[in-house]
């Protein structure tokens, strides 16, 4: 993208209108062109948003602390009771736009998610699960461990879901929440 001298002014000025300055257009003209939503500049501890005929949305880390923090005790596949803290995955989705709460109605009840680690292995949540309108338990994506960030290997985030008897739903190293209407 080439800007001429006498436009280079007034285009500041209407960049710096929509938060933007030249320096963000400078990739414009590559083929490597990248914008903040893409996974190439997530880090580890972003989580990335999935829909149906939708862009991806990233949730950064960050921005986390606009979430309500929850914590909660629960025995781990050890045996031992550790105390998680993070946020609700439902809040998370709607965040997202994924319809929660009264939306979630008529053709979104036949929604579900799938939460995918870096290791490639999947879980599977129907979207009733996660919303307390439907359901008494609070399915969390956690990021810390009895107050410490989760250890490698478990993190740097992991779904947590309090009641399960078995905790094979207990996904580490999540990387993707995909929201996707059932086949007929």
């Amino acid at each position: 993208m080439k800007i001429s001298i006498t436009a280079a002014p007034a285009v500041a000025a209407a960049l710096a209108i929509l938060g933007l300055t030249l320096a963000t257009l400078a990739p414009l003209g590559s083929a490597r062109a990248q914008t903040a939503a893409t996974p190439a500049q997530t880090t580890s501890d972003d989580i990335t948003v999935t829909r149906d005929n939708t862009p991806a949305q990233v949730i950064h880390h960050a921005d986390w602390s606009s979430f309500r923090r929850i914590e909660t005790t629960q025995k781990d596949r050890d045996g031992a009771s550790h105390v998680y803290s993070g946020v609700a995955v439902s809040d998370l989705l709607q965040k997202a736009g994924v319809p929660m709460g009264k939306a979630l109605k008529g053709e979104n009840m036949s929604q579900y998610l799938v939460v995918k680690a870096g290791d490639g292995y999947k879980v599977l949540f129907a979207l009733p699960e996660l919303d307390s309108a439907f359901a008494e338990r609070t399915i969390l994506l956690v990021d810390t461990m009895d107050g410490r960030p989760l250890p490698d290997g478990k993190g740097p985030l992991r779904i947590i879901v309090p009641g399960e008897k078995k905790p094979a739903r207990w996904i580490y190293e999540v990387r993707t929440l995909a929201v996707r209407f059932s086949a007929d």
